[in-house]
Protein backbone atom coordinates (compact mmCIF):
# COMPACT_ATOMS: atom_id res chain seq x y z
CA UNK A 1 0.00 0.00 0.00
CA UNK A 2 2.78 2.50 0.97
CA UNK A 3 4.70 1.65 -2.22
CA UNK A 4 1.51 2.23 -4.24
CA UNK A 5 0.83 5.23 -2.57
CA UNK A 6 4.56 6.40 -3.30
CA UNK A 7 4.69 5.71 -6.97
CA UNK A 8 1.15 8.06 -7.12
CA UNK A 9 2.25 10.70 -5.27
CA UNK A 10 5.37 10.53 -7.60
CA UNK A 11 3.53 10.61 -10.86
CA UNK A 12 1.24 13.57 -9.41
CA UNK A 13 4.40 15.79 -7.99
CA UNK A 14 7.22 14.99 -10.50
CA UNK A 15 6.33 16.57 -14.13
CA UNK A 16 5.72 13.62 -16.96
CA UNK A 17 8.43 11.39 -17.54
CA UNK A 18 9.20 12.70 -21.02
CA UNK A 19 12.74 11.60 -21.92
CA UNK A 20 15.24 14.46 -22.49
CA UNK A 21 17.85 13.48 -24.66
CA UNK A 22 21.48 12.87 -25.16
CA UNK A 23 21.44 15.93 -27.44
CA UNK A 24 20.36 18.51 -25.20
CA UNK A 25 22.02 17.45 -22.30
CA UNK A 26 25.46 17.70 -24.55
CA UNK A 27 24.54 21.20 -25.54
CA UNK A 28 23.73 22.69 -22.42
CA UNK A 29 27.18 21.30 -21.14
CA UNK A 30 28.92 23.19 -24.16
CA UNK A 31 26.93 26.83 -23.47
CA UNK A 32 28.06 26.23 -19.60
CA UNK A 33 31.32 26.72 -20.45
CA UNK A 34 30.56 29.64 -22.82
CA UNK A 35 31.46 33.07 -21.50
CA UNK A 36 28.74 35.04 -23.52
CA UNK A 37 30.24 38.65 -22.61
CA UNK A 38 33.84 37.39 -23.98
CA UNK A 39 32.15 35.38 -26.15
CA UNK A 40 34.68 32.24 -25.56
CA UNK A 41 34.39 28.64 -23.88
CA UNK A 42 36.58 28.18 -20.85
CA UNK A 43 37.78 24.66 -19.41
CA UNK A 44 36.31 24.98 -15.99
CA UNK A 45 34.24 27.42 -14.50
CA UNK A 46 35.94 30.08 -12.87
CA UNK A 47 39.06 29.36 -14.95
CA UNK A 48 40.64 31.36 -18.12
CA UNK A 49 39.00 31.49 -21.26
CA UNK A 50 40.60 29.24 -24.02
CA UNK A 51 41.27 29.45 -28.13
CA UNK A 52 41.72 25.52 -27.86
CA UNK A 53 38.75 24.69 -26.09
CA UNK A 54 36.55 27.66 -28.15
CA UNK A 55 37.60 25.92 -31.01
CA UNK A 56 37.00 22.33 -30.26
CA UNK A 57 33.49 23.76 -28.90
CA UNK A 58 32.74 25.59 -31.49
CA UNK A 59 33.81 22.93 -33.89
CA UNK A 60 31.47 20.69 -32.51
CA UNK A 61 28.12 22.57 -31.76
CA UNK A 62 28.13 23.83 -35.18
CA UNK A 63 27.74 20.24 -36.22
CA UNK A 64 23.97 20.21 -34.70
CA UNK A 65 20.91 21.34 -35.35
CA UNK A 66 20.70 24.24 -32.67
CA UNK A 67 17.69 26.35 -32.65
CA UNK A 68 18.83 29.80 -32.27
CA UNK A 69 22.52 28.65 -32.38
CA UNK A 70 23.76 32.57 -33.65
CA UNK A 71 21.84 33.96 -30.60
CA UNK A 72 23.46 31.41 -27.87
CA UNK A 73 27.25 31.97 -29.42
CA UNK A 74 27.66 35.51 -30.96
CA UNK A 75 30.73 34.63 -33.63
CA UNK A 76 30.84 38.76 -34.10
CA UNK A 77 32.28 38.85 -30.05
CA UNK A 78 34.11 35.57 -30.38
CA UNK A 79 35.74 36.93 -33.52
CA UNK A 80 36.54 40.09 -31.78
CA UNK A 81 37.73 38.26 -29.11
CA UNK A 82 40.00 36.05 -31.11
CA UNK A 83 41.73 39.29 -32.68
CA UNK A 84 42.94 40.75 -29.43
CA UNK A 85 44.59 37.29 -28.96
CA UNK A 86 46.96 38.13 -31.74
CA UNK A 87 50.07 39.94 -30.32
CA UNK A 88 50.01 43.39 -32.46
CA UNK A 89 53.64 44.84 -30.68
CA UNK A 90 55.90 45.12 -33.38
CA UNK A 91 59.01 45.24 -31.08
CA UNK A 92 57.85 42.13 -29.83
CA UNK A 93 59.97 38.93 -31.24
CA UNK A 94 56.19 37.11 -31.14
CA UNK A 95 54.54 39.86 -33.42
CA UNK A 96 51.64 38.19 -35.50
CA UNK A 97 51.46 35.11 -32.94
CA UNK A 98 48.60 34.23 -31.08
CA UNK A 99 48.59 34.05 -27.61
CA UNK A 100 46.10 32.08 -25.00
CA UNK A 101 44.74 34.42 -22.49
CA UNK A 102 46.39 35.52 -19.05
CA UNK A 103 49.31 33.92 -20.06
CA UNK A 104 52.55 35.85 -21.13
CA UNK A 105 53.81 32.30 -23.37
CA UNK A 106 53.18 31.88 -27.17
CA UNK A 107 53.31 28.68 -28.86
CA UNK A 108 52.18 27.48 -32.10
CA UNK A 109 49.40 25.58 -31.07
CA UNK A 110 47.61 28.63 -30.10
CA UNK A 111 48.08 30.50 -32.93
CA UNK A 112 47.11 27.41 -34.97
CA UNK A 113 43.58 26.93 -32.81
CA UNK A 114 42.96 30.56 -33.54
CA UNK A 115 43.29 30.20 -37.39
CA UNK A 116 41.22 27.27 -37.48
CA UNK A 117 38.95 28.87 -35.34
CA UNK A 118 38.59 31.62 -37.53
CA UNK A 119 38.03 29.64 -40.61
CA UNK A 120 35.49 27.95 -38.86
CA UNK A 121 34.00 31.19 -37.93
CA UNK A 122 34.41 31.87 -41.85
CA UNK A 123 36.20 34.93 -40.85
CA UNK A 124 39.60 34.27 -42.22
CA UNK A 125 39.86 36.14 -45.08
CA UNK A 126 38.71 39.27 -43.32
CA UNK A 127 41.82 41.62 -42.49
CA UNK A 128 40.45 43.50 -39.49
CA UNK A 129 40.80 40.54 -37.63
CA UNK A 130 43.89 38.68 -38.34
CA UNK A 131 47.25 39.83 -39.63
CA UNK A 132 47.88 37.44 -41.68
CA UNK A 133 50.94 38.63 -42.95
CA UNK A 134 52.74 38.96 -39.20
CA UNK A 135 51.59 35.49 -38.64
CA UNK A 136 52.99 34.24 -41.46
CA UNK A 137 56.20 35.95 -40.83
CA UNK A 138 56.18 34.84 -36.84
CA UNK A 139 55.68 30.68 -38.48
CA UNK A 140 58.57 31.32 -40.62
CA UNK A 141 60.67 32.57 -37.64
CA UNK A 142 59.90 28.93 -35.84
CA UNK A 143 61.07 27.26 -39.08
CA UNK A 144 64.46 25.45 -39.02
CA UNK A 145 67.30 24.07 -41.24
CA UNK A 146 66.35 20.52 -40.73
CA UNK A 147 63.10 21.09 -42.08
CA UNK A 148 60.96 21.00 -38.84
CA UNK A 149 58.88 23.60 -37.16
CA UNK A 150 59.75 24.77 -33.17
CA UNK A 151 56.83 25.76 -30.80
CA UNK A 152 58.26 29.68 -30.83
CA UNK A 153 61.47 30.80 -32.12
CA UNK A 154 64.86 29.20 -30.96
CA UNK A 155 62.52 26.48 -28.99
CA UNK A 156 62.66 22.84 -29.50
CA UNK A 157 60.43 21.14 -32.56
CA UNK A 158 58.67 17.81 -32.41
CA UNK A 159 56.18 16.77 -35.20
CA UNK A 160 53.22 17.93 -33.52
CA UNK A 161 54.83 21.47 -33.92
CA UNK A 162 55.33 21.25 -37.21
CA UNK A 163 51.98 19.61 -37.61
CA UNK A 164 50.71 23.03 -36.24
CA UNK A 165 52.55 25.34 -38.70
CA UNK A 166 51.65 23.21 -41.67
CA UNK A 167 47.78 23.80 -40.51
CA UNK A 168 48.44 27.22 -40.40
CA UNK A 169 50.47 27.83 -43.48
CA UNK A 170 47.93 25.30 -45.36
CA UNK A 171 44.81 27.41 -44.11
CA UNK A 172 46.49 30.81 -45.20
CA UNK A 173 47.55 29.49 -48.42
CA UNK A 174 51.55 29.71 -47.91
CA UNK A 175 53.33 26.91 -47.77
CA UNK A 176 55.07 27.08 -50.98
CA UNK A 177 56.02 30.47 -49.87
CA UNK A 178 57.70 29.47 -46.69
CA UNK A 179 58.56 25.51 -46.63
CA UNK A 180 61.11 23.48 -48.18
CA UNK A 181 59.26 20.67 -48.89
CA UNK A 182 62.22 18.39 -50.11
CA UNK A 183 63.72 18.79 -46.23
CA UNK A 184 60.66 18.78 -44.67
CA UNK A 185 58.78 15.86 -45.95
CA UNK A 186 62.18 14.01 -45.27
CA UNK A 187 62.44 15.31 -41.79
CA UNK A 188 58.78 13.46 -41.64
CA UNK A 189 59.38 10.47 -43.00
CA UNK A 190 62.44 9.75 -40.94
CA UNK A 191 60.24 9.43 -37.83
CA UNK A 192 58.47 6.52 -39.09
CA UNK A 193 59.76 3.25 -36.98
CA UNK A 194 60.51 0.91 -39.91
CA UNK A 195 61.97 -1.53 -37.88
CA UNK A 196 60.67 -5.15 -38.92
CA UNK A 197 61.03 -6.70 -35.12
CA UNK A 198 59.16 -4.38 -33.44
CA UNK A 199 55.26 -4.71 -32.53
CA UNK A 200 55.55 -0.71 -33.33
CA UNK A 201 56.22 -1.68 -36.87
CA UNK A 202 54.72 1.38 -38.98
CA UNK A 203 54.34 3.81 -36.49
CA UNK A 204 55.79 6.99 -35.92
CA UNK A 205 57.44 9.46 -33.23
CA UNK A 206 56.80 12.42 -32.03
CA UNK A 207 60.82 13.58 -31.89
CA UNK A 208 63.60 12.12 -33.91
CA UNK A 209 65.43 9.29 -33.45
CA UNK A 210 62.80 8.28 -30.89
CA UNK A 211 61.44 4.66 -30.87
CA UNK A 212 58.69 5.79 -28.98
CA UNK A 213 55.27 6.28 -31.33
CA UNK A 214 51.58 6.95 -30.77
CA UNK A 215 48.57 6.86 -32.87
CA UNK A 216 48.18 10.69 -32.40
CA UNK A 217 51.63 10.91 -34.07
CA UNK A 218 51.25 9.01 -36.75
CA UNK A 219 47.42 11.07 -37.40
CA UNK A 220 49.83 14.32 -37.69
CA UNK A 221 52.57 12.77 -39.75
CA UNK A 222 49.72 11.45 -42.32
CA UNK A 223 47.79 15.02 -42.11
CA UNK A 224 51.55 17.13 -42.55
CA UNK A 225 52.59 14.80 -45.96
CA UNK A 226 48.68 15.32 -47.47
CA UNK A 227 49.65 18.77 -47.24
CA UNK A 228 52.92 18.53 -48.77
CA UNK A 229 51.10 16.30 -51.40
CA UNK A 230 53.57 13.85 -49.85
CA UNK A 231 51.71 10.57 -48.35
CA UNK A 232 53.08 8.19 -50.96
CA UNK A 233 56.60 9.26 -49.66
CA UNK A 234 55.75 6.67 -46.40
CA UNK A 235 55.45 3.17 -45.70
CA UNK A 236 51.63 3.15 -46.09
CA UNK A 237 51.12 -0.64 -45.94
CA UNK A 238 52.81 -0.66 -42.45
CA UNK A 239 51.03 2.52 -41.16
CA UNK A 240 47.34 0.98 -41.91
CA UNK A 241 48.43 -2.45 -40.33
CA UNK A 242 49.77 -0.49 -37.23
CA UNK A 243 46.85 1.53 -36.74
CA UNK A 244 44.24 -1.63 -37.56
CA UNK A 245 46.02 -3.59 -34.63
CA UNK A 246 45.73 -0.97 -32.03
CA UNK A 247 42.30 -1.04 -32.64
CA UNK A 248 40.17 -2.84 -29.76
CA UNK A 249 36.67 -4.49 -30.63
CA UNK A 250 35.02 -2.29 -27.00
CA UNK A 251 35.31 -0.02 -29.50
CA UNK A 252 38.75 2.38 -28.36
CA UNK A 253 41.79 2.85 -29.93
CA UNK A 254 45.30 2.02 -28.05
CA UNK A 255 48.28 4.36 -28.14
CA UNK A 256 50.67 2.26 -29.62
CA UNK A 257 51.20 -1.71 -29.52
CA UNK A 258 52.00 -1.79 -25.42
CA UNK A 259 47.92 -1.78 -25.60
CA UNK A 260 48.04 0.44 -22.40
CA UNK A 261 46.69 3.55 -23.14
CA UNK A 262 43.48 4.38 -24.64
CA UNK A 263 41.12 7.39 -24.29
CA UNK A 264 38.86 9.14 -26.87
CA UNK A 265 41.56 11.85 -27.76
CA UNK A 266 43.83 8.83 -29.12
CA UNK A 267 40.25 7.23 -30.84
CA UNK A 268 39.42 10.36 -32.29
CA UNK A 269 43.39 10.19 -34.50
CA UNK A 270 42.16 6.14 -35.33
CA UNK A 271 38.97 7.08 -36.69
CA UNK A 272 40.29 9.77 -39.14
CA UNK A 273 42.90 7.26 -39.65
CA UNK A 274 40.78 4.19 -40.43
CA UNK A 275 38.58 6.83 -42.73
CA UNK A 276 41.83 7.50 -44.99
CA UNK A 277 42.41 4.17 -45.42
CA UNK A 278 38.73 3.22 -45.80
CA UNK A 279 39.14 0.43 -42.94
CA UNK A 280 35.96 1.34 -40.52
CA UNK A 281 33.84 -1.27 -42.12
CA UNK A 282 32.32 -3.62 -39.24
CA UNK A 283 33.70 -1.21 -36.42
CA UNK A 284 31.34 1.68 -36.63
CA UNK A 285 28.66 0.19 -33.99
CA UNK A 286 31.55 -0.51 -31.33
CA UNK A 287 32.75 3.07 -31.96
CA UNK A 288 29.69 4.42 -31.05
CA UNK A 289 28.26 2.15 -28.29
CA UNK A 290 32.28 3.40 -26.78
CA UNK A 291 31.67 6.92 -27.33
CA UNK A 292 28.48 7.55 -25.31
CA UNK A 293 29.06 5.78 -23.01
CA UNK A 294 31.57 7.91 -21.80
CA UNK A 295 28.81 10.53 -21.23
CA UNK A 296 27.53 11.77 -17.70
CA UNK A 297 24.56 12.61 -16.32
CA UNK A 298 25.69 16.06 -17.00
CA UNK A 299 25.77 16.01 -20.28
CA UNK A 300 29.60 16.15 -20.91
CA UNK A 301 31.94 13.14 -22.33
CA UNK A 302 35.38 11.98 -20.47
CA UNK A 303 38.73 11.10 -21.78
CA UNK A 304 38.26 7.77 -20.85
CA UNK A 305 36.45 5.80 -18.02
CA UNK A 306 35.92 7.00 -14.23
CA UNK A 307 36.89 10.96 -15.24
CA UNK A 308 35.22 13.57 -14.86
CA UNK A 309 33.35 15.29 -18.08
CA UNK A 310 35.62 17.88 -20.13
CA UNK A 311 34.88 20.11 -22.76
CA UNK A 312 37.23 19.44 -25.23
CA UNK A 313 36.19 15.68 -24.38
CA UNK A 314 33.13 16.32 -25.24
CA UNK A 315 33.47 18.17 -28.36
CA UNK A 316 36.09 15.17 -29.63
CA UNK A 317 32.96 13.03 -28.90
CA UNK A 318 30.90 15.20 -31.38
CA UNK A 319 33.40 14.76 -33.62
CA UNK A 320 34.01 11.31 -33.82
CA UNK A 321 30.42 10.55 -34.29
CA UNK A 322 30.05 13.17 -36.77
CA UNK A 323 33.08 10.96 -38.96
CA UNK A 324 31.29 8.27 -38.74
CA UNK A 325 27.75 10.16 -39.84
CA UNK A 326 26.14 9.11 -36.13
CA UNK A 327 25.02 12.31 -34.80
CA UNK A 328 21.81 10.66 -35.08
CA UNK A 329 22.88 8.61 -31.70
CA UNK A 330 21.98 11.63 -29.67
CA UNK A 331 18.92 11.83 -30.59
CA UNK A 332 18.06 8.75 -27.83
CA UNK A 333 16.12 9.24 -24.83
CA UNK A 334 19.10 10.10 -22.13
CA UNK A 335 19.82 7.30 -19.09
CA UNK A 336 19.68 9.85 -16.62
CA UNK A 337 16.78 12.60 -17.24
CA UNK A 338 13.25 12.24 -16.72
CA UNK A 339 11.46 15.52 -17.48
CA UNK A 340 13.95 17.36 -16.13
CA UNK A 341 15.16 15.57 -13.07
CA UNK A 342 18.32 13.32 -12.96
CA UNK A 343 18.19 9.76 -12.34
CA UNK A 344 19.29 10.60 -8.58
CA UNK A 345 16.82 13.37 -8.36
CA UNK A 346 13.97 11.17 -9.14
CA UNK A 347 15.28 8.54 -6.32
CA UNK A 348 15.46 11.26 -3.82
CA UNK A 349 12.02 12.09 -4.35
CA UNK A 350 10.73 9.02 -4.36
CA UNK A 351 13.00 8.12 -0.91
CA UNK A 352 10.97 11.05 0.42
CA UNK A 353 7.41 10.19 -0.61
CA UNK A 354 8.60 6.96 0.87
CA UNK A 355 9.10 8.12 4.14
CA UNK A 356 6.57 10.64 4.26
CA UNK A 357 4.00 7.71 3.43
CA UNK A 358 5.59 5.93 5.78
CA UNK A 359 5.43 8.21 8.70
CA UNK A 360 2.04 9.08 7.43
CA UNK A 361 0.74 5.57 7.74
CA UNK A 362 2.11 5.42 10.94
CA UNK A 363 0.10 8.50 12.45
CA UNK A 364 -2.63 6.75 10.93
CA UNK A 365 -2.31 3.45 12.66
CA UNK A 366 -1.63 5.33 15.84
CA UNK A 367 -4.37 7.55 15.45
CA UNK A 368 -6.82 4.30 15.15
CA UNK A 369 -5.62 2.28 18.14
CA UNK A 370 -6.31 5.22 20.24
CA UNK A 371 -10.07 4.75 18.83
Amino acid sequence: MVLILSILLVSVFSPALSATSRKDLVVNYLLNHYDKEEGAFFLTKGGHLSIKVSYYAYSALSLLEIEDFDEKVNTTIMSDWLKNRQISDKESPNYGAFSEPESDHVDIYASMYAVLLLDKLNKLEDEDLINKTALISWVNSCYNEDGSFSMAPGDKSSLSTTYAALMILNSLNAVDDIVNKTITINWIKNLQLLDENSSNYGGFAMFPNSTDVSLDAAYMAWKSLRILNAEDEIDTNSLKAWVISLYNDSGFFYRDAEKEIYNIYLTYYGVLLLKEFGELSGKKEAIVSWVLSLQRSDGGFTYYDEMESNPIATSLALLILAELDALSSLNEASPWVWGGYTFFQVLGITILVVILAVIGGYIIKIKYRKR
